[in-house]
């Protein structure tokens, strides 16, 4: 089973984080959480780890319908867009 999308780019780490926001909010989606992956492991771990982001992504209007459908659907929420510091971008995806 496959569950994420992935694509290689070319372009700077940095570059592709505002890239992907800008998409994202193209489409009518926001970003609501980043996640320095990087950071985290060095504050907390105290591991040197590749740049790695995590951006916890929404679409209001679709949040809203699927839970006033099924309330337990929030579990999908946010959708992760992950970028790795190997020019990679996965995102999630529930379908095989």
């Amino acid at each position: 089973m496959t569950y994420h999308f992935s694509k290689v780019v070319d372009a700077s780490f940095e570059a592709e984080i505002a890239q992907v926001t800008e998409s994202l909010k193209q489409e009518g989606m926001g970003v609501l959480t980043e996640i320095d992956v990087q950071t985290a492991f060095k504050k907390k771990l105290d591991i040197e780890f590749r740049q790695y982001k995590i951006l916890g992504a929404c679409h209001p209007q679709i949040a809203y319908q699927m839970l006033q459908t099924d309330d337990k659907a929030g579990v999908l929420y946010p959708l992760q867009c992950r970028g790795a510091g190997t020019r990679r971008w996965q995102r999630r995806s529930l379908s095989s």
